[in-house]
């Protein structure tokens, strides 16, 4: 009746269906990283000069952004770690067991799994590509 209950409730997150293909995600096109990159360095560079010539060495007070980025990390990693849980839950009950953990059988495949929302992962794609301009 346990395994039952968990199956159901991770039933979102087991959908691995073969829906997802890494031809057609979004963002990984070799650019993506190169471009990421050089738009860093650019900031970098620019509050770099900003801050010695601008502000002349002058910093400023980030308390408040830096506890809403650290509240934003913690969401992030919180999140992770429930999914990480809940595919581990996944799989230990799909194989009745969880010496996967410790030795990996060498024939074992990786699956993607399903996010665990409503839209369909085509529309989800689609809206990512029109947000990062690749659907042009």
């Amino acid at each position: 009746a346990m395994a039952q209950t968990l199956r159901q409730l991770l039933l979102p997150f087991t959908d691995a269906a073969g829906w997802f293909d890494w031809k057609d995600a979004p963002l990984t096109a070799a650019t993506t990283p190169l471009l990421t990159g050089l738009i860093y360095a650019i900031l970098s560079f620019a509050i770099g000069w900003y801050m010695r010539e601008v502000r002349h060495g002058k910093g400023f007070a980030v308390r408040q952004l830096m506890a809403a980025h650290n509240l934003f990390l913690c969401f992030l990693s919180a999140s992770m770690a429930m999914g990480t849980a809940a595919a581990m839950i996944r799989r230990s009950l799909e194989e009745e067991s969880a010496t996967w953990m410790f030795c990996e059988a060498t024939s074992t495949q990786a699956n993607a799994i399903k996010p665990a929302c409503n839209r369909q992962p085509q529309e989800m794609c689609a809206n990512l590509r029109v947000l990062t301009g690749a659907g042009k």
